[in-house]
């Protein structure tokens, strides 16, 4: 946001991204089949291009993920929540080893602590995003905040729990 010479790369990899979902979707109709098809076949040589241009680095910003958290201030939300929730979310070993009797790391599922992390990481990262576009929307000075607004008050509804 702060580099305008990124700002190719950030639309791109948004491209890219929407490129990947369209890829990805399962259509159950014929006719949004066929939609998929279409629209994947002209746009298959925009779609190598960017695959290409991000394989190795897989993002546009250039920066670590704590980097960005200590850019907008979120330093130690990022030190504490931060892990748990990406381990959800990709599918780590993280939230579920643990330690047995003898201090030998063990994977076990324990859903007393399964139930918390499954209600709090979607809360997070709705709040890292809030945090995110507010800060885009600043930047930007985009003065139509409706859905700036709307975004805000969930935010707001999911941080009083």
């Amino acid at each position: 946001m702060r580099n305008p010479k990124s700002l190719v790369d950030f639309i791109e990899f948004g491209q890219l991204t929407v490129y990947r979902l369209m890829k990805n979707l399962s259509p159950e109709s014929t006719e949004h089949q066929q939609a998929q098809a279409r629209d994947l076949a002209k746009y298959q040589a925009e779609m190598q291009r960017l695959e290409t241009k991000f394989d190795k680095k897989n993002f546009w910003h250039g920066r670590q993920i704590f980097q960005i958290a200590q850019t907008i201030g979120m330093e130690q939300l990022y030190k504490i929540a931060y892990k748990t929730a990406s381990g959800i979310v990709h599918g780590s070993s993280y939230p579920i080893l643990s330690r047995n009797e003898d201090l030998e790391w063990v994977i076990g599922f324990q859903k007393h602590r399964w139930d918390r992390y499954v209600k709090e990481s979607p809360v997070f990262g709705y709040l890292i995003l809030g945090i995110c576009y507010t800060e885009v929307f600043q930047f930007f000075q985009i003065a139509d905040a409706a859905n700036l607004h709307e975004l805000a008050r969930v935010c707001t509804r999911l941080a009083d729990g």
